[in-house]
């Protein structure tokens, strides 16, 4: 998102993708590189995704050569991720998307996978 916004040459959405969350990223790693003590969680992980997608809507308002849908295909595995984990929650017991090949060891297709 951050090259998108560079190309249209909007130096404010830019620097806002570019510098805050590179400064986080990098010290959380630094921080985290041996043994992975700081750990983000599902809502600081939801909360960055959240972030991310105002600045989208934002980047997407102030030009309009940018296509929504490019946008969308930078986030559509987050977006699918999290509606299959939503799907996931309704119904533990019904194995949805990967996880029916995890769970059962075959495809729909009826062969075994497993070696």
């Amino acid at each position: 998102m951050a090259i998108i916004a560079f190309n249209v040459n909007d130096m404010a959405v830019f620097r806002l993708l570019l510098l805050p969350y590179h400064r986080c990223f990098n010290r959380n790693f630094i921080w985290n590189f041996p043994l992975g003590r700081i750990f983000l969680g599902d809502a600081g992980a939801y909360t960055f995704g959240h972030v991310l997608a105002w600045i989208a809507l934002l980047l997407i308002n102030r030009h309009s050569e940018i296509s929504p849908l490019a946008l969308l295909l930078i986030f559509l595995r987050l977006v699918t991720d999290m509606l299959l984990s939503m799907l996931r929650q309704k119904d533990p017991e019904q194995p949805i998307g990967h996880t029916y090949y995890f769970a059962t060891g075959h495809c729909s297709d009826g062969v075994d996978h497993y070696v």
